[in-house]
């Protein structure tokens, strides 16, 4: 029987002001580096995204490798804090941190690593990382979410259906909801920043883990869970566009509701 493919939210693509000047010095390149294998370990998550083939596995496999180089990398960077703190890089090579440790699956260690750098980004000018910071809470939910329906889920032979509990459900629900709630909360303070499709992106996935949870285990949350997705599939469609193809997948994934209702 074929099994429907849970896809996930798109990784996000550091685009931090890490200049080719910094390798003059040791360890801010190292920060740089960190930056470019974190993003080599997004953009192949993000071409696996919506292609259902035998290699994808496999390229996953890779990405991870790559997220692992740039936590060593950054992590070797950050021995020398005052260097970065100098040159107003350590915010940035926190956050790169906390983003390997949560696509690693290191869950306690970004936070703790997030929350040191929300106490230093306070006081500085980088709204956007201080949002990715901010978010992280919602982040690790989101994952956390997608994470136990995969576990949970137990195929059963006499329905051919993938199952999951009552139980199971209301966490994964729970989880969802908070974790929205945390990233639109981390948003508030951006206007036009590219961080906010990559929220977005992240928050519909989350909706479509729930929905897919929903479905498992036969609930009937379709009032709550339909304002939810109309909401949040307008906000995707008001930082992408109609024509995205991320757009149209989570649009017809969900339903196809009548967005303008």
């Amino acid at each position: 029987m074929k099994k429907k493919i849970i896809q996930y939210a798109l990784k996000l693509v550091l685009l931090f002001v890490i200049t080719l000047s910094f390798f003059a010095c040791q360890t801010l390149g190292l920060v740089a580096e960190a930056q470019d294998d974190f993003n080599a370990g997004a953009e192949i998550e993000n071409a696996t995204k919506f292609s259902q083939v035998e290699e994808n596995n496999v390229r996953i496999e890779f990405a991870s490798t790559k997220y692992a180089l740039a936590l060593s990398k950054v992590e070797k960077a950050l021995s020398e804090k005052n260097k970065l703190k100098k040159n107003k890089v350590y915010g940035s090579a926190l956050t790169i941190k906390a983003l390997c440790e949560l696509e690693l699956g290191l869950y306690d260690e970004a936070e703790k690593t997030s929350e040191e750098a929300k106490v230093h980004l306070m006081n500085m000018n980088q709204p956007r990382d201080l949002a990715i910071n901010e978010s992280m809470e919602g982040l690790i939910k989101a994952k956390m979410a997608y994470d136990l329906l995969t576990k949970f889920s137990i195929y059963n032979e006499e329905t051919t259906k993938n199952e999951i509990t009552d139980d199971q459900y209301e966490e994964i629900k729970s989880l969802t909801k908070s974790g929205i709630i945390a990233i639109d909360t981390a948003s508030k303070p951006l206007i036009n920043d590219d961080i906010l499709k990559y929220f977005a992106i992240y928050k519909i996935s989350m909706i479509d883990v729930w929905s897919l949870a929903e479905q498992r285990a036969n609930k009937n949350d379709l009032s709550e869970l339909k304002d939810t997705i109309k909401k949040n599939l307008r906000g995707l469609r008001d930082e992408l566009g109609t024509e995205s193809k991320i757009f149209i997948y989570y649009w017809n994934d969900l339903g196809k509701p009548n967005l303008d209702t």
